[in-house]
């Protein structure tokens, strides 16, 4: 599966945004990949215009059956590149339980968070049960 989509939009702070985005997934046998690419152009009314790029990249697979799933992810984004040495970016990875598919599952991921900018990482954890009905 593959997609994408162009946006233009004049934000009422003064921005106007051009937006491209590409994305794809594979799924094949307990396998799944997906990835997305994000171009954005931003020109403010007054200053030079500026991109603010990002990406993103996940790998999961099933270890048992459909019921238990391991996961890793990259994403990164440059908010502008006028800036140098300011991205944000995330490494992670996570288990996710399927007791009965979408409708009951518990989910746990840890994250590695970077600010480039601010010279600054972060760790979180996250932890959720999700129960439809």
């Amino acid at each position: 599966n593959v997609g994408g989509g162009l946006v233009s939009v004049q934000r009422a702070n003064d921005f106007a945004d051009r937006t491209f985005g590409l994305n794809g997934v594979v799924k094949y046998k307990g396998l799944s990949l997906f990835g997305e690419y994000f171009w954005r152009d931003r020109t403010p009314e007054t200053g030079p215009a500026f991109a603010s790029n990002g990406y993103n990249a996940q790998a999961g697979i099933f270890v048992v059956g459909r019921h238990l799933e391991v996961a890793a992810r990259y994403a990164a984004w440059d908010p502008t590149d006028t800036v140098p040495d300011n991205d944000l970016s995330e490494i992670g990875g996570a288990i996710n339980y399927y007791i009965r598919g979408h409708h009951l599952k518990a989910q746990g991921d840890f994250r590695r968070l970077r600010d480039e900018g601010r010279d600054q990482t972060a760790h979180e954890l996250r932890l959720q049960v999700q129960f439809v009905f």
